[in-house]
């Protein structure tokens, strides 16, 4: 039953991480364009054209913190449990980006010029999985990942170790 929650915290801080990337792309989009775009990604202003510096921050830091919050539990616990929510992380992490992939192509004309921001969350989706904030973390967790599983197979740990059913514990002393 832990695993599930360690699994649904990966998840959720996955989700979390490609909405947020998502929403600051779009914002970061309205920036540079001159546009105000609203949370259902329509135009609903003009203004002056700008650099986004604060959206691109916004969008490192939370990311950074993510990242954090998914990874801390590799280090300050020894057993399973912080490596299912860092493999749930990356798998729906992956499914994501790769959905992202598949809402751009989706909408690209003849000429291969893909115009304007999906509306809703498919545009958050669409922007966020293809954000490099979002790629960037992926491929940290991937490798810190890695560095844990490599390490811990050195010292001989088992990595998720099984549960035995209470019958076969006590056979078993």
């Amino acid at each position: 039953m832990k695993n599930l929650g360690f699994a649904l915290y990966g998840a959720l801080l996955s989700a979390l991480l490609v909405v947020i990337n998502g929403i600051a792309a779009v914002q970061s989009i309205g920036h540079r364009s001159g546009a105000v775009f609203n949370l259902n990604n329509d135009v609903v202003g003009v203004k002056t054209v700008q650099v986004p510096v604060l959206m691109l921050l916004a969008s490192a830091v939370i990311s950074c913190a993510l990242f954090y919050a998914v990874t801390a539990g590799l280090r300050t616990q020894p057993s399973s449990l912080p490596v299912v929510s860092v493999i749930s992380f990356i798998v729906v992490t992956c499914a994501l980006v790769a959905g992202s992939f598949f809402l751009e192509g989706g909408r690209s004309t003849g000429s291969g010029i893909v115009v304007g921001v999906l509306p809703g969350w498919r545009g958050w989706l669409e922007e966020g999985g293809s954000s490099l904030a979002t790629l960037t973390i992926l491929v940290f967790s991937i490798g810190i990942l890695g560095k844990t599983l490599l390490a811990r197979f050195r010292r001989n740990e088992t990595i998720i170790s099984p549960r035995l059913p209470a019958r076969a514990e006590q056979a078993r002393s």
